[in-house]
């Protein structure tokens, strides 16, 4: 479903991706995993051709061409941005991207109302976006990258904004959509999270993949690790940045 060889990517003399290479397989749940500022967004903005990349490849769904609109209607893609249409309301904007993807309305129009209802926003579908909250902004994205019934869905911070009982509901939701057949592609600094999903992961860090795909099982076992946050300090070597903290707070 996606291959990514040797891209790099810089925004002046700041490189933001240093020869990233990954692959996604059919039907799996695959896991960017990396800090803040790591280049988890900046790749999948690449995926997505909303940024230019210095030199590599990328192919999905066995194309270089993601302009091709026939690409672009497999793929459902969930940012984790607080840009917003700020004069529509919640439901305004799902009706507006059923339009523009000329999906039948009365059905489409059902199946929102479902979702509205299911991700507990349905009170809240006649209050203008600029009044929502980063989580319920959230939900409204998850919606919004699945009304077309994706092929491949990309999506970045899953978890952000979300409450526990959401964030099990995404979870379930996640697996729900990999049993039937769709590929999922996400990025989380929610290491538990991304445990309980994905099939395989992967480690970026200052534009780099430190610890390339494998999976969660196989890691854990390699790194003597009862869990990924475990896993994580060792490939990171983590413990290092901890005696610093140690040595901060030696006085206290």
């Amino acid at each position: 479903m996606l291959s990514i060889h040797n891209v790099h990517k810089s925004f002046g003399d700041h490189n933001v991706l240093n020869g990233v290479s990954l692959s996604v397989k059919k039907g799996e749940i695959f896991g960017l995993l990396g800090p803040n500022g790591s280049g988890k967004t900046t790749l999948l903005n690449l995926l997505m051709e909303d940024l230019p990349y210095e030199s590599g490849t990328i192919m999905m769904l066995d194309e270089s061409d993601h302009s091709n609109l026939t690409i672009k209607e497999k793929i459902g893609m969930v940012p984790d941005s607080d840009e917003r249409i700020e004069d529509l309301t919640g439901l305004e904007l799902l009706q507006f991207i059923r339009s523009v993807r000329g999906l039948p309305k009365q059905e489409t129009n059902r199946q929102i109302n479902e979702w509205l209802k299911l991700f507990d926003i349905w009170e809240d579908r006649h209050r203008l976006l600029q009044h929502y909250s980063h989580g319920m902004m959230k939900k409204i994205q998850i919606i919004a990258g699945l009304l077309h019934k994706p092929e491949f869905l990309i999506i970045d911070e899953p978890t952000n904004g979300l409450d526990p009982d959401m964030i099990n509901m995404v979870r379930h939701l996640l697996k729900t959509l990999q049993s039937r057949g769709i590929t999922i592609l996400l990025t989380t600094h929610y290491l538990h999270f991304a445990e309980t999903v994905c099939d395989r992961v992967c480690f970026i860090r200052q534009g780099e993949i430190i610890q390339h795909e494998t999976k969660v099982g196989d890691l854990l076992k390699r790194t003597h690790a009862s869990h990924l946050n475990e896993a994580y300090t060792v490939v990171t070597d983590f413990g290092e940045e901890r005696m610093k903290i140690d040595a901060i707070m030696e006085d206290w």
